[in-house]
């Protein structure tokens, strides 16, 4: 959203993110003078969008689904409306804005699953690399081969090996400044791939790659946040990668059913229709899969850690061992590992970091609890049976 309608004023956020979100710059929870442009954070924008929001007059407001996509405020509701959500009253916000405001037909949607997110990536990926500096030139290979004229882009600083075959057939490929793309590497566009990161040889495909990565294998209609590692072989496909996950050699996920029929996902404790026949995986911030992990359509929290085939979703901070009871991780022992990690990359977990991830794991006690995870030591060995 940020590409086309530019950087936010001001967050509003719930209360355990907004000091790490201060960290990055954003004024978060404030309260505003003068007009109010609010715009929900799930909403898809796009150049419709822009045009809409700079014609609508004030006291309008856009609703998808009875949520509030976007709403232009004047003054004296402006600031009403900024306290509520600064204090979290939210519920309370969006009332007082459909009280006061005339309700208009939205041009944007709103995100409601993690796999619209992923779909989305690949559509509108083409036009946000696009809009990218592309100016300046990084170091390439004579022996680089390029095909088609979606456009190819290696960055200032940034290096692509010899034998390396960008496709732009798709969509554009852009390398972004001192990444490094080694030989034999196959790049299909839409893609890109952020600052700073490593693609080991590898067959990239219509995917995003955030800065600081270390990719390798095979990636295809994927989001790889910063700071994530996949530096072997195995498959990852449509699918959602958080920030500082590491996923050990082999690790490969299931992205299509066996009868070729739309994907089911369970969300909100309810099972639900994707309508999508490729759905992968939805791997949040400091997870660890073991070497051979298969990770079927599944979710898997905060700081888990996968030893063996993942089928079913696996709560935060949980050891999940195929044929094994699942064992919590303790607090302790994950933050440790967080900062083990970070450091390797010249990062510090900062006490916001570490709020967050307290937080988390205190939110999720009630989703262990309902799966049976036991406390205690995390051990290998398949669960005796009793006999």
């Amino acid at each position: 959203a940020e590409l086309e309608l530019g950087r936010a004023q001001v967050l509003y956020a719930r209360e355990h993110l907004a000091p790490k979100l201060r960290l990055l710059g954003y004024r978060v929870n404030e309260q505003v003078e003068g007009e109010l442009l609010l715009l929900n954070a799930r909403v898809v924008a796009g150049s419709k969008l822009k045009s809409r929001l700079a014609s609508m007059p004030q006291g309008y407001a856009a609703f998808a689904g009875g949520a509030l996509a976007y709403a232009k405020l004047p003054p004296s509701l402006a600031s009403r409306v900024a306290e509520l959500l600064s204090e979290a009253r939210v519920r309370e916000a969006v009332q007082l804005v459909k009280r006061e405001c005339i309700a208009v037909e939205p041009a944007a949607r709103l995100v409601e699953y993690p796999w619209e997110l992923v779909g989305l990536s690949a559509e509108l990926l083409a036009g946000d690399i696009m809009r990218l500096d592309w100016s300046s030139q990084g170091e390439v290979d004579e022996s680089v081969r390029v095909i088609g004229e979606g456009g190819f882009h290696v960055a200032k600083g940034a290096r692509v090996e010899a034998y390396v075959v960008a496709d732009t057939r798709g969509g554009p490929v852009y390398v972004d400044s001192e990444a490094v793309v080694e030989s034999f590497s196959l790049l299909k566009g839409p893609l890109y791939i952020g600052r700073k990161t490593i693609v080991f040889p590898s067959l990239l495909d219509t995917s995003y790659i955030g800065e600081v990565c270390r990719i390798g294998g095979e990636v295809s209609h994927s989001v790889f946040h910063g700071y994530s590692n996949k530096r072997h072989y195995g498959f990852i496909g449509h699918s959602y990668i958080g920030m500082w996950v590491n996923m050990g050699a082999g690790s490969t996920n299931s992205n299509l059913k066996n009868t070729y029929g739309p994907v089911r996902v369970e969300a909100g404790g309810r099972k639900v229709d994707t309508g999508r026949q490729f759905v992968g995986c939805y791997i949040a911030d400091h997870v660890k899969t073991s070497i051979g992990a298969m990770i079927f359509c599944r979710k898997v929290g905060v700081a888990s850690h996968v030893y063996g085939a993942a089928t079913r979703d696996i709560p935060s901070f949980t050891a999940w061992i195929t044929g094994a009871e699942p064992v919590e991780l303790e607090l302790k022992g994950v933050l440790e590992t967080a900062r083990r990690m970070m450091a390797r990359r010249g990062v510090a977990l900062t006490r916001e970091d570490e709020q967050v991830l307290r937080h988390v794991y205190q939110e999720t006690v009630g989703e262990r609890r309902a799966l049976g995870v036991r406390k205690g030591r995390v051990s290998l060995q398949p669960a005796r049976r009793q006999i």
